[in-house]
């Protein structure tokens, strides 16, 4: 499974590659600051919120070609239903290494 799926400019041809580039590490940026929240949830046991978040990462990495973060989102979410606190930890912790490493590579990945 690849990290990012989607090339430069499919989504939008107008999309300099540099705006397009500033797009991803935006989203990137983003969903760093969701897993901060994710923590939090997790630390007080909020299962619903967890279940939301994660549902967010799904859809939202999805629509920007991220299908190995689309796939941990979805992981969250199907753990924060059944409350599995030690796969939630596993995942989220494993999310925010690899948000890490690809914001890291930003540059280079175009």
């Amino acid at each position: 499974m690849s990290s990012y799926s989607n090339p430069t400019n499919q989504i939008d041809p107008s999309f300099s590659q540099d705006q397009w580039q500033s797009l991803i590490f935006w989203y990137l940026s983003v969903e760093q600051e969701t897993i901060n929240e994710l923590e939090i949830a997790l630390a007080e046991e909020d299962f619903h919120r967890l279940i939301v978040l994660g549902d967010q990462i799904y859809g939202h990495a999805s629509s920007f070609g991220f299908e190995r973060i689309s796939f941990f989102g979805k992981k969250i979410e199907l753990a924060s239903i059944d409350k599995n606190t030690i796969l939630l930890r596993g995942l989220i912790s494993s999310l925010k290494t690899y948000i890490k490493y690809l914001l890291q590579r930003t540059e280079r990945i175009f």
